[in-house]
């Protein structure tokens, strides 16, 4: 979460229709880490820069390209 320059993600406990759509190892990680996890809060505000995607400890960000909302 620190290290993204524009404050994309917040740390949060999930709510259930977020917590349904985890895999079964996501609910595992979300169960070690008290409930907590990290959710992008902020999409507009993402440079792409990808800090984030060499700092996650699990693993679990990647950046997709995708076509702006016209």
């Amino acid at each position: 979460v620190a290290v993204c320059p524009t404050g994309v993600f917040e740390v949060r406990v999930l709510a259930t229709a977020e917590r349904g759509r985890l895999s079964p190892l996501g609910h595992l990680r979300r169960l070690l880490h008290g409930g907590r996890q990290a959710v992008v809060a902020r999409p507009e505000a993402c440079l792409a820069c990808g800090r984030c995607v060499a700092e996650c400890p699990e693993e679990a960000i990647r950046l997709v390209p995708h076509e702006p909302v016209v």
